[in-house]
């Protein structure tokens, strides 16, 4: 059968997958702690009577809240410490302490030590309280026997052949060291306010293959859907050492980071190149900004570029922003164009290892 809070989300109004009332979060909360707390588990959720004793009590306590279970709007710790027998804030500051410690011990770690697998797991020091996790090493061999491989996504509304003839001018600046993957998205598009017509050249350009999107705007399901194929085709056409997104697309390859990146790990590519980069949510699960190294391309004439700009600083440590003067779109006058080119070639070839073009 249903469980006490299934007819409360059905009823609730959603936007952008979130309910519309911060009120339907608390009555879900209530009918769970209620359910935990009571003593009638049928056989499919029989598990659930094994549920520490302290920890029922505690619940009971906050569905009651007339007890000093809650502070403010947020579970009352500090009694759920007493039901386990703390005797107060020392016993929190102590716990606070050895979690440092633990945290201390991880930076510290010789060489050797790592190599022998001594260090603390992500998992233990999460389960720590620790949630900004160190940098993991990060040393990739250079790219020796084999051409450097790139990874480009479309925008919204795009397709594979439009994204060919937007990178044109960077790939013919990258030369024949560089292999380019250019996917077409999996779910169609319809225009809308926000995009608009696709122009006659548009058309002419795609040479009748359809319009598509990574995900449907304002929908998170689509949008998780979307980061786990994004993920999938890195996966599949491995190894990827760079990954080129335009517009919206971007906001998928930043929720991949964020995903990797709050498991203590890297994403599997060396560097991402990001035009006109946006990111369609604002909420992630690891500490920012982001280790991965990024390079930003913008233009202040592009709409939302304060947008834009006011994001790179928050979201990444390494970033390398370059300018241009085109709107929204890859940079083609010149001189800037060659120079973003060129720029973009010698930050590729330092993360894969290679020398400079040119250089002897």
């Amino acid at each position: 059968g249903e469980l006490p809070w299934f007819p409360i989300t059905k009823a609730a109004r959603w936007c952008r997958g979130r309910p519309e009332s911060l009120s339907v979060c608390e009555d879900v909360s209530r009918a769970k702690a209620s359910f935990l707390a009571g003593s009638w588990f049928g056989p499919r959720w029989s598990h659930l009577a094994k549920i520490p004793l302290a920890l029922k009590q505690f619940l009971q306590l906050c569905q009651s809240r007339d007890s000093g279970a809650y502070s403010g709007t947020l579970p009352n710790y500090a009694v759920f410490g007493a039901l386990l027998g703390a005797t107060g804030a020392e016993d929190i500051a102590s716990a606070e302490e050895a979690d440092l410690q633990l945290f201390q011990r991880c930076l510290d770690l010789t060489c050797e030590e790592l190599e022998a697998g001594v260090a603390p797991s992500v998992g233990e020091l999460r389960m720590a309280g620790i949630k900004d996790l160190p940098e993991p090493n990060r040393s990739p061999p250079p790219v020796t026997d084999r051409k450097v491989r790139i990874l480009a996504l479309h925008a919204r509304g795009s397709n594979s052949n439009i994204m060919k003839f937007q990178t044109s001018k960077m790939r013919k600046a990258f030369g024949k060291r560089f292999v380019w993957i250019i996917p077409d998205a999996p779910v169609p598009w319809e225009h809308d306010p926000f995009s608009g017509e696709r122009t006659e050249l548009e058309k002419r350009i795609s040479n009748g293959k359809p319009f598509v999107q990574w995900f449907q705007r304002d929908d998170w399901e689509s949008y998780m859907g979307a980061c786990d194929r994004v993920t999938a085709l890195v996966e599949q056409e491995e190894p990827i050492d760079v990954v080129v997104t335009f517009g919206n697309s971007c906001s998928i390859v930043v929720r991949a980071t964020d995903e990797h990146q709050k498991m203590g790990l890297h994403v599997p590519w060396r560097l991402t190149i990001a035009f006109n980069g946006m990111t369609d949510w604002e909420e992630y699960t690891s500490d920012l900004p982001f280790w991965q190294p990024t390079v930003c391309v913008t233009s202040p004439s592009a709409p939302l570029y304060e947008t834009v700009a006011a994001q790179i600083p928050v979201l990444y440590r390494d970033a390398l922003v370059l300018e241009h003067a085109d709107g929204l779109g890859f940079p083609v006058s010149e001189p800037r164009a060659t120079e973003i080119y060129e720029r973009l070639v010698v930050e590729v070839s330092s993360r894969c290892g290679l020398p400079a073009p040119g250089a002897s």
